[in-house]
């Protein structure tokens, strides 16, 4: 058995939620929901590996919304120096185009 932290949940996230997000890593024996204080739950596995997996997965989301922010704000950063700050747009996505 491995025992998975997930932190910074909404707080009003149910365990059925996080067992359907984490059951397509492999077979979980509990899941556990904080309720005071919110925000956090513990996922037990089965296997280890498949908790490893399932970390590799998180990390990954998370490396990824990073980059996402990062480009971001290097196009803000990047507009800010070649223009007046009236003239940039706020940017929602990397790919959206700054005037």
């Amino acid at each position: 058995m491995a025992r998975l932290y997930v932190g910074n949940l909404d707080p009003r996230v149910t365990a059925r939620e996080l067992e359907d997000e984490f059951r397509t890593f492999g077979v979980l024996r509990s899941v556990w929901v904080a309720r005071k204080p919110p925000g956090f739950a513990f996922i037990d596995f089965d296997d280890k590996r498949d908790a490893e997996d399932a970390i590799r997965a998180l990390l990954l989301v998370q490396e990824l919304q990073y980059v996402r922010w990062m480009m971001t704000h290097l196009l803000v950063l990047s507009c800010l120096q070649r223009t007046q700050v009236s003239e940039c747009q706020k940017v929602n996505s990397p790919g959206q185009m700054l005037r």
